[in-house]
This record gives C-alpha cells, structure tokens and sequence, in this order.
C-alpha cells in the first residue's frame, strides 16, 4: 500500500474515534462537513495538499473536530496560502488545542497575511478579486493590492482598489456602529465559509443514526484489526520457516499466508472508513450516552506508531 493511502487510513480512524470532544456534539450540517471530510481524504491521498487543507478546514467549520483542524494545519504548512494559515491558527488559539503547531503557522504566516472588513450601510454582497467575501466580519487575506467589489441593496456599485500590509486590518466601505461594536477579531469567522453550526434542540427525535450503529462498526473494526494482526504474526512466521527450510509445502504456506493477511488487510480499511463515515452521521444525543461507549485511537505526524486505547 502506498504510503498516502496508508495516511488517509489512519485520519480516517482518528477522525472517528478522538478529538477534543466538540465532534460528539449534534451537528445539523454533518452530512456537509462529512462530504467536506471525505473530499479532503481523497485530495490528501492523491496528494492535493492546497485542497486537502482547505477542506479539512471546511468539515472542522461545519463539525468542529479536533483531527480536521490538526490535518488541515498540517497540509497549510506545506502550501502557500496565507490567509487559510492565519485563520487555522486562529481557531486553534480559540480552541486551545495544537498550541504549538498554531504558533508555527503564525511565525510562518504573519508576514504576509492581513485583515480586510468590509462594511456596508445596510444589506449588501461583497467579492474580493472576484470571489465572493463577507462583509460586517474581518477576514485574514494575503498581503498586497486588492479588488473590492461593494453592491449595495439598491444596486448602488462601488469598486476600491486597496492594499493590505501583514497585520493590518483595512476596512472598506461604509461603517454602520452595529456591525462595528459586534466586530471581534479574534472570533471573526474565515472568508467564504458557512454558516456556523448550532446544535440541534432538544427532543425525542434523532436526525441522524443511531449511536449502535457506529459501536458496532468499531467492534467489527476492532476484531477485523486482531485478526489482522494475528495473521501478519503468522505470515512473518511462515517466512521464517521457509527461510531456515526451504521446500514446496513451506512457499505455499507462507504464500497462502501472505494472501489472507492482503485481504484482512482491505476488510480492516474497508470497516474503518465505514466506520469513520457512520460517527460523522451519528446523532450522539446527551454527554450520558456518548461517553458509554468508545474507541480511542492515538495520532500524531512524525510517528510510525498508533495508540489504540478506550473501551466498548
């Protein structure tokens, strides 16, 4: 297996069974935030660093979850984008979680990111170099010359050409003292992103599956890894006698060996992925229920090593 597949495997795991515990919370736009998840897998298979971080910065928006935002810090560091780097340190400042990695993403990054604030009088739309932008809100930008773009409610079109030097915050537009006073830079949300998720109200209905769902995954996950263990002990065994003798009957043992091992292989990334995709449409319901069952797994770049802990 190649080492990116490998990689996506392992987030996988750790985005199903850790976190700093905001992931086990109702999530009215989880099925977004899951597709924003699994598009950032797949761009970090195939090695697309720029959009696995921007949609692993997208799915930790929707669905805060400590391992997205850890991922996507992770793949911004090895892109140029600026402004994304900002707002992931930001957020994880916030949050308080990778303290460390959010003041390497600022001593990279703060050098060439600043603030723009668009205001308008009233309702209006906003682009910035043609891409739309949000307005009343503070967004971390690359530095240099911009185009601003203002449409008012009327149709009234103002166009600023401005410039933003690193840690600044230019504001464009006509200030109202509502959108002023509401103005906090530390919590000002990242441009072109979704509206923050709320949790869901209280009541007897579920919106998404059950919580037994996802236990059984992870138990059928848990004993397809065992055997898949079990049979690698086996398979390096069957290599060793075959090493010290070899005849027919011990090649075809280590072979037939070899190809179970590949297959428990699949079946144990195939019931992880499963399972990762369940906890992300999982309805965990109170704090009671969702710690009455869990998995741990333990995950950290640089290392060859996972850490499995918890219990069923």
């Amino acid at each position: 297996m190649r080492v990116p597949v490998i990689r996506a495997l392992v987030i996988t795991l750790a985005m199903a069974w850790t976190g700093d515990g905001a992931q086990a919370q109702p999530c009215d736009q989880r099925d977004v935030a899951s597709a924003a998840y699994r598009a950032a897998a797949a761009a970090l298979e195939q090695e697309r660093l720029s959009d696995a971080a921007r949609d692993f910065a997208k799915a930790d928006a929707l669905c805060p979850h400590s391992v997205a935002l850890e991922e996507a810090m992770h793949a911004v560091l090895q892109v140029d984008d600026p402004a994304l780097c900002m707002q992931l340190a930001e957020r994880a400042i916030e949050r308080g979680v990778h303290r460390a990695q959010a003041e390497k993403l600022q001593a990279r990054c703060a050098g060439t990111a600043g603030r723009l604030l668009l205001q308008c009088s009233g309702r209006c739309t906003a682009q910035v170099d043609a891409q739309p932008a949000p307005t009343g809100q503070a967004f971390w930008i690359r530095t240099g010359t911009h185009v601003v773009q203002i449409v008012e409610a009327n149709g009234a079109s103002t166009r600023h050409d401005v410039t933003v030097d690193a840690g600044e915050t230019v504001e464009v537009g006509n200030k109202t003292p509502v959108a002023a006073a509401s103005l906090t830079p530390a919590t000002a949300a990242p441009a072109a992103t979704a509206a923050p998720a709320t949790a869901a109200p209280d009541g007897s209905s579920r919106d998404g599956l059950s919580p037994t769902l996802f236990v059984v995954g992870a138990s059928l996950t848990a004993v397809s890894a065992g055997l898949l263990i079990w049979s690698g002990i086996d398979t390096l065994e069957k290599n060793d006698d075959f090493r010290a003798a070899p005849n027919e009957q011990a090649q075809s043992d280590g072979l037939s060996a070899e190809l179970r091992t590949n297959v428990a292989i699949g079946v144990t990334a195939g019931l992880a992925a499963a399972t990762g995709a369940l906890a992300l449409f999982t309805d965990w319901g109170d704090d009671e229920s969702k710690t009455e069952s869990s998995v741990g797994i333990g995950y950290a770049h640089g290392s060859a090593t996972l850490q499995l802990n918890g219990c069923f």
